[in-house]
């Protein structure tokens, strides 16, 4: 039953994955042979509607990294139990013999290659659920919703389809001949030889030496090589007569040599030096403000010309 059902949700809004709580399905079905409306409202009673978002990989994890490691697996029906999630378009590998995060593999099928293939990070997923999961029912709502802050990610909308009319419909595109086969498993996998889980879950104070957080992507990105980045000169000297008002002009010239832009900020200068200007190899002249940023290109030069002035400046020192 809840193959057919999470079948039934992703069919009718094509998304990549499928899921329903077991709780919701109070029937076992019925045999082989027609099926009518009464036989579909008889397995989930409830009218509920489909509800869908757009989740990356690592929300994913999220969602069946929790039903996972709350539901009990047990036969008999169970509160924790009723948690668990039916899935189409994807296979959620555990192992109910591990306490805590039980999930060890998490796979979408990808209709090119016809097979399952491990869930990206940061690829975006088309979801489907029912508006129990998106607006109720335990954590569910946050998981689908309040949670997806990652680039790409939109939260659950709860639509109109009710989900009994979604399957129905369904089921009507199969012949007689040619009818639907709900037994297909291998969708949950309790897989009690692998002891490693899962983790796709990165945070700012994860990230190693020489990497940097993106947050809006949640990862941490390896730095990049900026040794192609040099200026002409390493040191820039000036000296002048303390409490003079005599401006000494000068410049210093960045190359870019690295395989990608960069974008240079003036941050922080000290008191006896005016940034004048930045001019690029393609001629074109960027009056500083101290607020604006500019972009130079690979292979590209720019010029920073400044003025300095010893009026403020502390004799003996480079303190003003």
């Amino acid at each position: 039953v809840g193959n057919l059902f999470t079948d039934s949700l992703r069919w009718k809004t094509k998304s990549d994955v499928a899921f329903l709580t077991s709780g919701g399905f109070t029937g076992v079905g019925w045999p082989t042979g027609p099926v009518g409306i009464p036989n579909i409202w008889g397995v989930l009673s409830f009218g509920n509607t489909l509800c869908t978002a757009k989740m990356s990989g690592v929300s994913l994890f999220r969602l069946f990294n929790y039903t996972t490691s709350w539901s009990t697996f047990e036969s008999a029906e169970t509160e924790e139990g009723g948690r668990l999630l039916q899935v189409s378009g994807a296979r959620v590998t555990y192992n109910t013999q591990l306490t805590g995060s039980r999930l060890v593999r998490l796979e979408v099928w990808d209709e090119e290659s016809a097979s399952y293939k491990d869930v990206e990070r940061l690829r975006i997923y088309d979801v489907v659920s029912d508006s129990w999961v998106c607006g109720a029912y335990v954590d569910y709502p946050q998981l689908v919703g309040s949670s997806l802050t990652i680039q790409g990610e939109q939260p659950a909308v709860i639509g109109d389809t009710i989900i009994q009319d979604a399957v129905a419909e369904f089921l009507s595109q199969f012949p007689v001949s040619d009818p639907y086969d709900p037994s297909v498993s291998g969708r949950l996998v309790n897989d009690t030889s692998t002891t490693t889980t899962l983790n796709l879950i990165q945070t700012a104070e994860s990230c190693a030496v020489g990497d940097f957080w993106i947050e809006e992507q949640q990862t941490c990105e390896s730095c990049p090589d900026t040794s192609g980045v040099q200026w002409f000169r390493d040191v820039v000297e000036f000296s002048g007569v303390s409490g003079s008002s005599d401006v000494v002009a000068g410049n210093l010239t960045l190359v870019n040599g690295a395989a990608f832009a960069l974008t240079l900020s003036a941050k922080t200068y000290p008191s006896w030096l005016t940034l004048v200007s930045l001019t690029s190899t393609i001629n074109e002249t960027v009056i500083l403000d101290g607020d604006s940023d500019t972009t130079l290109q690979t292979g590209e030069r720019m010029t920073l010309s400044f003025e300095m002035s010893s009026l403020n400046l502390n004799p003996g020192t480079a303190v003003g």
